[in-house]
């Protein structure tokens, strides 16, 4: 290769350092035609350098033939010059790398090319073969010598030993240990010999390959078995602290202290009625429970935004149509969505009526009562109010006496005009003390007594004798 290069000279007139020329391949150099050189004086020639381009070329043929030793040789010769330019340089280096790195790879080739001895995975070891003495080294022929000429004793060949059985590498495949063995308890058919089985290793670049041991039986089954129960067990708390924790349960019934749902609302104070959330108690949600247990049916009039003039002209209306004497209780429907009836505030708005607030504070519940005779046309109104505190009662009564009637007024029904009495009077009906005061208009007056807990106000005689006497014989009933 030397001489190659000591053939190749540059032309006389080509510059040392040539211009950069594209990465592109280059076409094949024309030889031009020899000159014949002029000899010069021996102090006047100048060293002759070789051609790195050509030599490059060279080199790069011989990676396209595979020659990437010659490659190496002819790239490391052209660095070692030091004499080319920064174009010729770096195209000489990245061939050389490429000619490094197809060298290594062939060699990964071939050392995966190498196989380790097969290893022996059978738990017994076999019996060593019996190896036959090695066959003596055939006899030379015999040459002829003359008869005076004795021929020389053939040389004694010794049989080879019997080879040793192969071992197997104790870095590489570990001895087994010896396996006890058991004889049956009944001779049985007899146990044929345990096959050899070689297993090929797995190899990587000429290495074995660590394979990883097979997991425990007890990992298995923990494994199947612990994680669903896991998963079980985290679902059952988790649906206990987020029903039981984080979302609050459903409100009860009534009036309401802790954060509950009701109507889908999530409040902490007021009332859930009928799973409708209210600013105000579930009785005034619902019709209106009787006082007087025989004076239980209901009249309902609408009384969402109506006047009071409108009202009592749809109480009468409703009156007139029923045909025989009779109490009903008066439900006023404040609203439908949460549906409301009228409360002891919502009436003392409604008809504008005045009760002292010390009866009002006393009073836990009460019926708005139409009295209908259908024999004289009398369509009267009465209240029914019931108390906290019974004791109390006279007493507030007794001083209500100098306004009851102004108090009381728009609830009498037609036009009332001044008292014919000027103080309330007392009379004594079936067991009851009655207070009254007449007025000019037939039929009608100012009255009221108390029954055990309950205060009757009337708005004529007939009205509220009916309904002491409907009180009167519920308690007759119930204490015969």
């Amino acid at each position: 290769m030397q001489d190659d290069l000591k053939n190749v000279q540059a032309p006389v007139y080509l510059p040392l350092t040539p211009a950069p020329i594209p990465a592109q391949k280059q076409p094949p150099v024309q030889k031009r035609p020899e000159k014949k050189e002029i000899q010069k004086p021996a102090e006047e020639r100048k060293p002759i350098l070789p051609n790195n381009e050509a030599i490059l070329n060279q080199a790069k043929e011989a990676f396209e033939k595979k020659q990437y030793e010659e490659t190496i040789s002819l790239t490391q010769a052209i660095i070692q010059g030091k004499n080319a330019s920064w174009l010729i340089g770096f195209k000489t280096k990245r061939l050389l790398n490429r000619a490094k790195e197809e060298v290594e790879k062939r060699d990964k080739l071939a050392k995966e090319k190498i196989r380790e001895p097969q290893k022996i995975v059978s738990k017994t070891l076999p019996e060593p073969p019996v190896f036959l003495p090695a066959q003596p080294a055939p006899q030379p022929p015999k040459i002829a010598l003359p008869a005076k000429q004795t021929a020389p004793a053939p040389p004694v060949i010794k049989p080879l030993p019997p080879p040793a059985p192969p071992q197997v590498p104790l870095k590489q495949a570990p001895q087994p240990q010896p396996v006890k063995y058991f004889p049956p308890a009944v001779p049985t058919t007899p146990i044929s010999q345990p096959k050899i089985v070689y297993e090929q290793p797995k190899l990587i670049y000429g290495q074995p390959l660590k394979l990883k041991p097979e997991p425990k039986r007890h990992l298995k089954i923990g494994l199947t078995f612990g994680i669903p129960a896991t998963i079980i067990i985290l679902g059952i708390f988790g649906f206990i602290y987020y029903n039981f924790w984080v979302v609050p349960s459903s409100c009860q019934e009534g009036q309401i202290n802790a954060d509950c749902i009701c109507g889908g609302q999530t409040r902490t104070s007021g009332f859930c009625c009928n799973n409708i959330f209210s600013d105000y108690d579930c009785f005034f949600t619902k019709t209106p429970e009787p006082l007087i247990e025989t004076l239980n049916l209901t009249m309902n009039i609408d009384a969402q935004g109506a006047s009071s003039g409108k009202i009592l002209s749809d109480i009468v209306n409703a009156g007139q149509g029923i045909l025989n004497e009779t109490a009903r209780i008066v439900a006023l429907k404040m609203s439908d969505s949460p549906k409301k009836y009228a409360t002891l505030d919502d009436l003392t708005n409604i008809f504008g009526i005045a009760l002292p607030d010390n009866l009002k504070a006393n009073t836990q519940t009460f019926n708005l009562l139409v009295y209908i005779k259908p024999a004289t046309k009398e369509i009267r109104l009465a209240l029914v109010l019931k108390q906290k505190d019974s004791s109390l009662t006279e007493q507030i009564m007794t001083a209500w006496e100098t306004t009851m009637f102004n108090d009381m007024k728009p609830l009498i029904l037609g036009v009332p005009g001044t008292p014919a009495t000027a103080k309330f009077i007392s009379v004594n009906y079936n067991g009851g003390l009655f207070r009254y005061k007449n007025l000019p208009t037939k039929t009608t007056t100012i009255n009221y007594t108390i029954f055990q807990n309950l205060v009757i106000i009337g708005t004529s005689k007939n009205s509220i004798y009916y309904a002491y006497d409907s009180a009167n014989r519920n308690s007759n009933a119930a204490n015969p």
